[in-house]
């Protein structure tokens, strides 16, 4: 029992745990047993728990309001987000391709779909604002069509597959000019980090975000640089914003400056030294 003592307990949430997106998505969950007793486990934990470690400062102060029932000590909660352990692309360079080409190599989870950027892309084209021969959209993900985006789904502009190999993805977003990354909208979602958030940083090309400007993902692209941020509610803004980045492709103008020294803040190297930190006090 002596030697347990000196032992710390340190936990350390990627995500959160009763106030989930999955759960709190479904009003019954909470009136189920099995999410009362998640919740006094969860209650037990952050009590006895040495150091609790969590990925944002959002998701801290969730935690804290949730069980305002406990007394609490701020002093043993620490913010570590995800990381990216892939080598920076700082020299990548690609000349211009044949075609304005974006990518999204990633699944859908749930209620993420593309369809924003279909409608977009549809609209563009039919008011022939943009050539769809001079235009290419992969989008590889393990997720089925729905009608609707069948019906948008141009086979002229849009390259599809189910899966491709690990090992080639970070090729074809070397080739491509912009990436687009779709985050899920549902409640609880601004606290969230993806980790394809970490990997596209890291790629020295210009990132399409579609998603909530005052999400907590949105501060960090904007701190790093890499950045195009199109409003998750706006069909409007997002045809602004592919049409501007058209215009900027064709006269060989689609520049991206990224802040390295903010990118390099979340490598796993500077964030395990951060952890060592957290054990060590």
């Amino acid at each position: 029992n002596h030697f347990w003592k000196k032992i710390q307990w340190i936990c350390d949430f990627r995500d959160e745990w009763t106030n989930n997106p999955f759960i709190l998505d479904d009003v019954s969950n909470k009136k189920s047993k099995k999410f009362k007793k998640e919740f006094i486990l969860e209650s037990k934990v952050l009590e006895k728990s040495d150091k609790i470690i969590w990925i944002t400062d959002i998701m801290n102060n969730n935690f804290i309001n949730i069980h305002s029932e406990i007394n609490l000590k701020k002093n043993k909660f620490f913010v570590i987000s995800n990381w990216y352990d892939n080598k920076l692309n700082i020299n990548w360079y690609n000349k211009k391709n044949e075609k304005l080409t974006f990518s999204h190599i990633w699944s859908f989870y749930w209620r993420q779909n593309p369809l924003l950027l279909l409608n977009a892309i549809n609209n563009l084209v039919n008011k022939q604002l943009i050539d769809e021969n001079k235009i290419s959209i992969k989008l590889y993900w393990n997720s089925n069509y729905s009608s609707e985006m069948k019906q948008l789904l141009n086979p002229n502009i849009y390259d599809l597959k189910w899966y491709i190999p690990n090992e080639e993805v970070i090729e074809i977003q070397k080739q491509s000019d912009i990436l687009i990354l779709i985050i899920w909208i549902w409640k609880n979602s601004e606290s969230i980090y993806t980790w394809k958030i970490f990997e596209y940083i890291t790629m020295n090309r210009l990132i399409l975000w579609i998603i909530d400007p005052k999400w907590v993902a949105a501060q960090l692209i904007k701190e790093t640089e890499t950045w195009v941020i199109i409003d998750h509610n706006s069909l409007t803004d997002t045809e602004q914003t592919i049409l501007r980045l058209y215009k900027k492709w064709n006269e060989d103008n689609i520049n991206i400056n990224p802040n390295w020294e903010e990118v390099k803040k979340y490598s796993r190297k500077n964030l395990t030294q951060k952890l060592i930190n957290i054990i060590e006090k």
